[in-house]
């Protein structure tokens, strides 16, 4: 039956309402530090080629919360039912890769062997087989390191990059300290005191090959576990997200999409591959696509045929960007200082176009360059 234009209006401000929530909720849950494995493509992390390959071999369809933003604003993904099953394919490609009858719970390597392998990421330090347990420069010892998200703490190893003396004896000595676990990783430096062995530092224990294997194994099970049960926190606190959207409006989405004969299909293969690698970030106002279409007549695969979309409303056409066109951008993050709200839209000016991406400056003179 044909529709009116009123209704027509209606349907595009709730396709256009249940899309800005979507992307919200996508948000929220990419911001959230416990689900940092599923921000970006797992392919697009740094991993060893074995990994990478047996990731390749074992989850056919990749997804993660960038490719999902990236989805939403191309109107791939158009209404909750969309969204939900999303999430849950990040959930299963996790168990599926992680959990315990997944191929990375049967692997055991060391954990120099699961970093990249191209020498990008630096390398934590090993703990030699023997040395003297004398302050210097250039000794190895292990630090107490809390996990800000579990409040977990371990003992890594750092090395002595500098001896503060008073007089003969040493009063303290600043230690360099690389973590590089797959869930968290990082670089720096602090001070310690010779008064503090045993508190907050240590001379590193002596272990044998096989236990030294062993606590390897072990880290490794326990990073998987966390990884599964991350996954299965995504969907519990994406419905609870979803649960707080006008109930009316998801069902009138549901509904008008279901009735255009709309499917949603597996990701692309520009999605499997990792092209692009862009993320959201609240703190940038270069906006780069996540992921780029191959052709318009790829996308158009994606559309269902014009007979079957007459209730589905069509954006409105917009010209072309150029530099000097005046849009609007949401950020946030640093914004903070200046008396903004985490996410605001603010108007931007387009400075340069790159291809299929973009870069904008504040029009408004008083935000920060």
């Amino acid at each position: 039956a044909p529709v009116d234009s009123a209704q027509q209006d209606r349907n595009t401000r709730n396709m256009r309402g249940i899309r800005m929530k979507m992307r919200e909720k996508c948000l929220k849950l990419y911001n959230t530090r416990k689900f940092k494995e599923f921000q970006v493509p797992v392919l697009e992390q740094p991993l060893s080629s074995a990994v990478r390959e047996g990731y390749r071999n074992c989850v056919e369809n990749p997804m993660d919360l960038a490719t999902l933003l990236w989805e939403i604003d191309r109107q791939i993904v158009k209404c909750v039912a969309h969204f939900r099953q999303r999430i849950q394919l990040i959930h299963d490609n996790a168990y599926k890769f992680n959990g315990p009858s997944g191929p990375e719970a049967q692997n055991t390597p060391s954990r120099a062997d699961r970093i990249q392998e191209d020498g990008s990421q630096v390398q934590m330090y090993t703990i030699p087989e023997s040395q003297e347990t004398v302050l210097k420069a250039g000794a190895i010892l292990e630090v107490e390191v809390k996990d800000i998200t579990t409040q977990e703490v371990e003992w890594v190893p750092a090395k002595i990059s500098e001896i503060k003396m008073l007089g003969e004896q040493v009063s303290s000595f600043v230690v360099h300290v690389v973590v590089q676990r797959q869930e968290e990783a990082g670089v720096w430096s602090d001070e310690y005191k010779p008064c503090d062995e045993n508190k907050e530092w240590r001379w590193p224990l002596k272990f044998s090959k096989e236990q030294q294997d062993m606590d390897d194994v072990l880290s490794l099970q326990k990073a998987n576990a966390k990884i599964c049960s991350n996954a299965t926190a995504l969907v519990d606190e994406a419905e609870e997200e979803l649960g707080k959207i006008d109930g009316w409006l998801i069902e009138e989405t549901d509904k008008l999409v279901a009735s255009t004969g709309y499917k949603l299909g597996p990701p692309t293969k520009e999605t499997q591959q990792g092209l692009g690698g862009a993320v959201p970030s609240n703190g940038s106002q270069s906006k780069t696509p996540a992921h780029k279409p191959a052709s318009t007549q790829h996308n158009s695969q994606r559309t269902p045929h014009s007979s079957q979309q007459s209730n589905l409303p069509q954006e409105p056409h917009r010209p072309p960007l150029q530099s000097g066109t005046i849009l609007s951008v949401c950020i946030g993050g640093r914004l903070m200082l200046y008396g903004y709200a985490q996410n605001v839209w603010v108007p931007a000016r387009v400075s340069r176009i790159i291809h299929d991406n973009f870069e904008v400056v504040p029009a408004d003179h008083s935000l920060p360059p």
